[in-house]
């Protein structure tokens, strides 16, 4: 089961109590976006026990995750990297 959800992430990530199993981040790249929307899960507890963050950015732009997220692979596809994400305090 899944719903997709168009809003502005901080205002929805501010506003929901739902907790998620699975979330695509694929913000503009070179955006502080990853680190806002990671913050704000952490923040607002919106994840659930063993959730996975599947992020979406630039091979030449990597973001640095915050130490509260551990990278459980990471794949390179010609100018695009896909990082898991796993959050630490949910295991």
């Amino acid at each position: 089961k899944s719903k997709v959800i168009k809003s502005d992430f901080v205002s929805f990530l501010n506003s929901t109590s739902q907790k998620f199993d699975l979330i695509f981040l694929d913000p503009p790249y070179g955006s502080d976006y990853y680190d806002k929307s990671l913050c704000l899960l952490k923040q607002n507890d919106l994840l659930n026990e063993n959730a996975v963050i599947v992020v979406e950015s630039s091979k030449d732009h990597v973001p640095l995750f915050p130490s509260d997220y551990e990278v459980i692979k990471q794949k390179f596809y010609g100018t695009v990297c896909v990082s898991l994400l796993e959050a630490k305090w949910k295991k």
